[in-house]
């Protein structure tokens, strides 16, 4: 991920890219689900491509100090310092429940944590939705879609396109939260 955000913001400079000067290194956001949400939390904040990451969102992500791969001793995950939102699934049968939780602990900045009940980790980004074990689900992929988007889209507001307001939270939706009218 590192890679991808030097890449990015050296790449908008070339007239012919899509994104040429649309991207505002002041305004850098990383998020990931399950091993890349883990990844995601191991993205540089002191970065000397002049990127300002911001904020981190993880989709039932994994611990990236305990999983394959990880660094020997675990060493300190930098996005634990940046606002934080936590989002897991209530009937996750791969990164089960409290995994999400104790991350969330180890926030040192502002946090949310929201468990989406009724939904299954592939719900996120997998098609087709394998299931990999948990309880049977009571939401659709689209709700749990939905309710990912209704926290996500306000938090980057706040976070990475606007000021920051203090706030720290923990709260489960409740099942079937996504039928509730999202924002636009």
């Amino acid at each position: 991920m590192d890679d991808a955000i030097s890449y990015f913001l050296k790449t908008q400079e070339d007239a012919t890219f899509a994104l040429h000067c649309a991207l505002d290194p002041n305004r850098v956001g990383v998020a990931g689900h399950s091993r890349g949400g883990g990844a995601a939390l191991l993205v540089n904040t002191a970065r000397t491509d002049g990127a300002n990451v911001k904020a981190y969102i993880g989709f039932q992500p994994v611990d990236p100090e305990f999983a394959p791969g990880a660094p020997t001793p675990p060493s300190k995950v930098p996005m634990f310092d940046r606002p934080a939102l936590w989002l897991d699934s209530g009937n996750d049968g791969d990164v089960t429940y409290p995994n999400t939780a104790m991350i969330y602990a180890d926030t040192r900045g502002k946090a949310s944590h929201v468990t989406i009940l009724g939904s299954k980790h592939t719900f996120t980004l997998d098609t087709p939705y394998p299931d990999q074990g948990g309880p049977t689900a009571t939401i659709t992929p689209d709700e749990h879609r939905r309710v990912c988007q209704y926290y996500a889209v306000p938090f980057l507001r706040a976070y990475v396109r606007d000021a920051a307001p203090a706030a720290r939270t923990s709260t489960s939706s409740p099942d079937r939260a996504a039928s509730a009218s999202p924002p636009p």
